[in-house]
């Protein structure tokens, strides 16, 4: 299983539910691109394809929570990931599946984070 955790500051996170304005909503799509591809080449990051990927979402909040609402935040991010050669390519020949979880509640205030967890899929379903 290969791993890469990021951490989102509040001013860059982007949610199914947001309505922005199509300025804001690109610069936030391109500090997250590069942040993503900045961390995946900070770690070495290579990505073992076929893989599943799991994406478990931190949040400041105990309660209630969508972590599926984080997709246009993990998008950039994974799109920064093949930016920086650590996997060919986003498509499904080489992400099998996407799956979201919640993940451990984040204690610094105005941060988020996203933990991306790669599987190696040697058995095809």
């Amino acid at each position: 299983m290969t791993e890469l955790i990021v951490n989102v500051p509040d001013n860059e996170w982007l949610s199914s539910n947001q309505r922005l304005h199509w300025r804001p909503e690109r610069q936030r799509k391109r500090a997250l691109r590069n942040r993503g591809m900045m961390l995946a080449r900070q770690a070495e990051l290579i990505v073992p394809t076929p893989a599943i990927l799991i994406v478990e979402v931190g949040l400041r909040t105990g309660g209630r929570a969508d972590p599926p609402n984080a997709e246009p935040t993990v998008k950039c991010l994974i799109d920064g990931i093949v930016d920086a050669g650590a996997i060919a390519d986003d498509n499904s020949d080489f992400i099998t599946s996407t799956t979201y979880r919640r993940g451990p509640r984040v204690t610094e205030k105005g941060w988020r984070r996203i933990h991306l967890k790669f599987i190696d899929q040697h058995v095809p379903f």
